[in-house]
């Protein structure tokens, strides 16, 4: 009899278990009803940008664009891209928007999306983005995140560089001060420039 009590606890941990593990990675509505893996902080030490083994290719996932017509990032290729996954709940998320901006502002050569991925935003994203001085990014969305689960993501904000020529090179999950003279000479450095 202890046996089957110890082998039904042992199943009920191992379910227990998987269902957390499932929920963070997934994110499911992270921050407004699961677990937000947004407010665990990450050491500071490291490297700025972590790069993928064998620069793969970037996900074909479509997402919106202010518009709301469906975009891929195969429309970018030709040109590097700067990939800024956030949602609004996200307090590091927002706060690094205007560096994004700046960024976009600054650097032509690069095309930046900040892609929401709130799945119940509380109204238009480009008045948020204006709200938070953030104006000149466009408002592209991914609500039901197909972008997140194709890069497989599991904390925001993450940023990710990809190349002219379609290829991850580059991922960071953290926020940075994007437009510093520091964050775009890693962009560069991702580059190859």
């Amino acid at each position: 009899m202890p046996w089957k009590l110890i082998g039904a606890a042992g199943v009920l941990l191992a379910a227990a278990i998987f269902l957390f593990v499932y929920t963070i990675r997934d994110c499911g509505e992270c921050g407004q009803s699961g677990v937000s893996v947004a407010k665990v902080e990450k050491p500071a030490a490291g490297p700025f940008f972590f790069a993928p083994e064998g620069r793969p290719a970037a996900p074909a996932d479509a997402f919106a664009a202010g518009n709301g017509a469906p975009v891929t990032l195969a429309a970018f290729k030709g040109r590097p891209v700067v990939v800024n996954f956030w949602a609004t709940w996200c307090s590091p998320c927002v706060k690094e928007l205007p560096s994004l901006a700046r960024l976009k502002a600054a650097r032509g050569d690069l095309v930046i999306i900040a892609l929401n991925v709130d799945t119940k935003a509380e109204g238009p994203i480009g008045d948020f983005l204006k709200e938070v001085g953030a104006a000149d990014l466009e408002a592209y969305t991914d609500p039901q995140k197909k972008l997140w689960r194709a890069f497989r993501l599991n904390s925001l904000p993450t940023t990710v560089v990809i190349d002219a020529e379609g290829h991850v090179v580059a991922r960071r999950e953290r926020d940075a001060e994007w437009d510093s003279a520091a964050a775009q000479a890693e962009i560069d450095k991702a580059l190859g420039k």
